[in-house]
Formats: structure tokens, C-alpha cells, sequence
């Protein structure tokens, strides 16, 4: 895999459990945890499916079936909750209600736990400043991998 980091994932989940940690949950606080837990999760499912396809060759999956696969390779552990951390995505980008609003909070929760055993295994698939990157493309003399610096 070429340079692979989950540095804003890691980023974005800790701004989401931050979030969390608020008491009391007011309106103000209830929206910013959701807005969190909508690019969080963004984030999340992006970096599952590269991992999947370029490590597993996994490729052109529905999301369903991403995260399926994901479960079969070990990376998520019920992709029904994952299939439930979807809709509650989409339904906080089509409609607004309090009680969706609620109901979305307590899938954030829910989520910010499974999001933490997802970083924890996509650390696996890093790659670090230390580790040597390796120039892939052909050159003419098509003799040797050339290291980038």
C-alpha cells in the first residue's frame, strides 16, 4: 500500500469523544456530537474500504458489502452496527428533528466505541516516517526500485 495514514481518523474520533464527555447534553452540544459523529464516520468507512481494496483486493463493493467484508477480514465486528452507523448518516444529512436528533446522539455513542477498535486495527496498515518508501513506477533502466527520501 502506498502511503497509508489514519492520522485525521484518529484526529476526528477524538474530537467526537470529546464531544461525548460533555454534561450536561444540551441542543448545542447534542448538534456539534453529531456533526462530529457524521465526518467521523466519513472518515472511518473511507479508510476500511482503501484497506480492503488494497489489501485484501477487495473491489467495487457496496457499502453493505464493505462492511461485510470487513467483518471477514476481522476489521469490524458486526457490520450490522455499521449498517445502522450509515442510515443514522444519512438521515442526519436529510432531515432534522429532535427526536432524530436524540436518537442519532445515541448512535454516536454506540459508534465511538466500534470506531476505536476499527483505529485500532487499521494502525495495523500504517505506514510510518521511519519505515522506507519505495518508488513503485517503472523507470527506463527498469533495474531497480528506487527509494524515495
Amino acid at each position: 500500500m502506498d502511503e497509508f495514514t489514519i492520522k485525521p481518523l484518529r484526529n476526528a474520533h477524538d474530537t467526537l469523544c470529546v464531544g461525548l464527555a460533555i454534561k450536561p447534553v444540551d441542543d448545542i452540544v447534542r448538534d456539534a456530537v453529531i456533526q462530529r459523529f457524521e465526518y467521523t464516520f466519513e472518515l472511518a468507512w473511507k479508510n476500511l474500504k482503501r484497506v480492503l481494496e488494497e489489501e485484501y483486493g477487495r473491489r467495487e463493493l457496496t457499502i453493505r458489502d464493505m462492511f461485510r467484508e470487513g467483518a471477514a477480514v476481522g476489521l469490524v465486528a458486526k457490520p450490522e452496527d455499521w449498517l445502522e452507523f450509515h442510515r443514522a448518516r444519512n438521515l442526519t444529512s436529510h432531515t432534522y428533528s429532535r427526536k432524530t436528533a436524540k436518537d442519532v446522539y445515541k448512535i454516536a455513542k454506540k459508534f465511538a466505541k466500534q470506531a476505536t477498535v476499527l483505529i485500532s486495527k487499521l494502525s495495523t496498515f500504517e505506514t510510518h516516517p521511519d519505515q522506507p518508501k519505495t518508488f513503485t513506477g517503472r523507470n527506463k533502466s527498469n533495474k531497480k526500485r528506487i527509494p524515495k527520501r
